[in-house]
């Protein structure tokens, strides 16, 4: 199997971090365990394998690999599923229930093996047979075209041949799953060499510095989604209908692409159980490691739908901007990045906010990006390697801050909004023929594609809309009607029309990026003090952005060193007077404080706050903007406060 960049310096890390959990342990039959909660019903879920060794242990030296799993740990895995009421389901079992022809037992789980190690047929298949599980076993086809090679860094025997797919497929419980012909592999992304993805990603040419095309990306992922189905067709008579994403990388397009081939039913590797409403084509599954325990897969099976499970603990949001990363020359862009990931390990918050363009100048412009796209400058590829960095060194979470969009959408807001773009499953580029002609509909047209071209050259978790500047000034909207442009200077006013198309905009531009990424979570910036000031206004907005958005980013202005217990108290009682439940939804973000005349430091007056709106009852807050080049918050102050380390026992 090969890997990306970064999967090799983890599995390291794990494997030395969590060697002890490794060590022989006598083996004992599983007590029953009723602790596991009840999925809704006709639920299922998926557990997902890889390759299965002897003396796991002893193999990891010679080939390091975090998804293999020690023999005597899958029967310990079997007999706990069989001694706690699990029953293992075929992938034909879910079919029928889904079209309504049978129903699934409570506890359904489906078992599924990765990649067509060796290890399939020679571990794998005979405690099926003596479990009697039925199990999915997905191959990628220029692998299992030579079972005999080894990648570096994985299986140790080989892969499957030909002939072990064939007698476990007539067993009746194996059924042969595509997991792509050459697909399982890091693909260059960006010019700084990150490997990503080859299913998400768009290719970058070194040579010529251009990145693959629309069309380009489409010729080569359908082409493998076919040449690997038409391989296993032939190979077993028996066509793949279902699709496992490698490494759980997934999208729209190459979903739909999988459909036009025959493969309705897709798998991914986002956590939770998979209820009647969850399509087939993005079915959960929960990644087994090689630390996997009989405990841990008990938690497993306990975690909640993708993309919720930040609800579950507290998040802890750090502000960056890349225009304190981004240099001319990269050896100091690169030292500048390395310093940032020290600093978010360091500091262990569980999510990070990154700009994805320069900043505005003063009068809202935006003229200049950190991704590649259509309409503005390229300043540099920085924010593809800095959210994949972040992601994979330090393990957070990215969301991409459009807050230096916030004229640019009141002003494209203030427009009437074609709609249907969102849906289109065409490329901009191919849409923009059919588009009316006018200045007014190209500033819809380059937001729109603005946002598609982030989010097909980076990935991230979450996207977070800023607060509506208020209504564009009439004669600023001729303005844009006229030119097309962002960078009008607008008088802006409030007014509760605004809001709604504020609203109905950025909803299309998070549709627009989910189709590339999927389970992106969306969050709303919104202006919040305990003054009371424009009451009305601030509640009913407060209100939409808590039905509208995933969560609500409230920004808190800096609080007065005196009396902070009584302000605290103030901000959290005027979010829960309009919704009881804000507190559960709502990330206090709170400002740095200046550097000024008071008793305390800025980091301890920071500190200060966010421990007052703890004791009051709020769960998640964040800061910004981090000033990381000048150690400001001072981590070594704030870390006891603000890290999700220090405050786990506090979740």
């Amino acid at each position: 199997m090969t890997h990306l960049d970064i999967a090799a310096t983890r599995r390291i890390c794990r494997f030395l971090l969590a060697l002890a959990a490794l060590c022989a342990i006598p083996f004992t039959v599983c007590r029953a365990d009723s602790s596991v909660r009840s999925d809704p019903p006709q639920s299922f879920r998926v557990l997902c394998y890889h390759d299965i060794r002897d003396a796991l242990r002893d193999t990891l030296a010679q080939s390091p690999e975090s998804t293999a799993l020690d023999t005597r740990e899958l029967i310990r895995h079997f007999s706990w599923l069989q001694k706690n009421g699990f029953h293992p389901v075929s992938l034909q079992q879910i079919v029928d229930a889904r079209a309504g022809r049978a129903t699934l037992p409570d506890k359904a789980v489906l078992l599924s093996f990765d990649d067509g190690y060796a290890s399939t047929y020679t571990k794998v298949f005979p405690l099926l047979r003596q479990f009697n599980f039925p199990a999915l076993v997905a191959l990628v086809g220029s692998w299992t075209e030579q079972p005999a090679s080894t990648p570096a860094g994985t299986a140790i025997g080989g892969f499957l041949s030909w002939a072990q797919v064939r007698e476990m497929q007539r067993s009746g419980l194996v059924e042969v799953a595509s997991h792509s012909f050459a697909l399982h592999q890091g693909l260059l992304a960006n010019p700084q060499g990150n490997l990503m993805p080859a299913a998400t990603s768009r290719r970058y040419d070194r040579d010529n510095g251009s990145y693959e095309s629309d069309a380009q990306y489409a010729t080569r992922i359908g082409t493998d989604l076919r040449r690997n189905a038409e391989l296993i067709e032939h190979a077993t008579g028996h066509k793949p209908r279902a699709m496992v994403w490698p490494y759980g990388a997934y999208n729209a397009l190459a979903t739909q692409w999988a459909v036009e081939q025959g493969m309705p039913i897709g798998f991914t590797l986002d956590s939770g159980p998979n209820p009647p409403s969850q399509p087939l084509e993005r079915l959960r599954r929960e990644l087994i490691s090689f630390n996997t325990t009989v405990t841990d897969l008990q938690d497993q099976l306990r975690a909640p739908p993708a993309g919720i499970e930040w609800q579950s603990g507290a998040e802890r949001v750090m502000q960056v901007t890349l225009d304190d990363v981004a240099d001319r020359d990269p050896a100091v862009q690169e030292a500048n990045l390395s310093a940032l990931l020290e600093r978010v390990v360091q500091l262990h918050p569980s999510t990070v906010y990154l700009n994805p363009f320069v900043k505005a100048d003063a009068r809202g412009t935006v003229s200049a990006a950190y991704f590649p796209n259509r309409f503005l400058a390229l300043q540099t590829d920085l924010f593809s390697r800095a959210a994949w960095q972040l992601r994979t060194r330090a393990h957070v979470r990215v969301y991409a801050d459009l807050s230096d969009l916030a004229l640019p959408i009141a002003q494209v807001a203030a427009a009437p909004i074609a709609t249907g773009d969102a849906a289109d499953p065409r490329f901009p580029s191919e849409r923009s023929a059919d588009s009316a002609p006018g200045a007014s509909g190209l500033g819809q047209a380059q937001l729109m594609a603005l946002i598609e071209d982030l989010s097909k050259h980076a990935t991230f978790a979450g996207m977070v809309f800023p607060a509506a500047p208020a209504t564009v000034s009439a004669s600023s909207q001729l303005s844009v009607a006229q030119t097309g442009r962002f960078d009008t200077n607008a008088e802006i006013f409030d007014t509760a029309a605004q809001e709604v198309a504020f609203t109905d905009l950025t909803q299309t531009l998070a549709r627009i990026a989910q189709r590339y990424q999927p389970t992106l979570l969306t969050a709303r910036k919104l202006t919040f003090d305990q003054t009371g000031e424009a009451d009305a206004r601030i509640a009913a907005t407060l209100k939409s952005n808590l039905a509208h958005y995933d969560h609500v980013v409230l920004v808190v202005p800096a609080m007065a060193p005196r009396d902070l217990a009584a302000q605290a108290a103030a901000l959290v009682q005027r979010a829960l007077s309009v919704d009881a439940r804000a507190l559960g939804k709502s990330i206090f973000l709170l400002q740095l404080p200046e550097q000024g005349a008071q008793a305390a430091g800025p980091t301890a007056l920071l500190a200060a706050q966010m421990r007052q709106l703890r004791i009051n009852g709020v769960r998640h807050l964040g800061y910004g903007v981090d000033a990381f080049r000048r150690d400001q918050p001072a981590a070594a102050e704030l870390t006891a406060e603000f890290s999700n380390a220090t405050q786990a026992a506090m979740r």
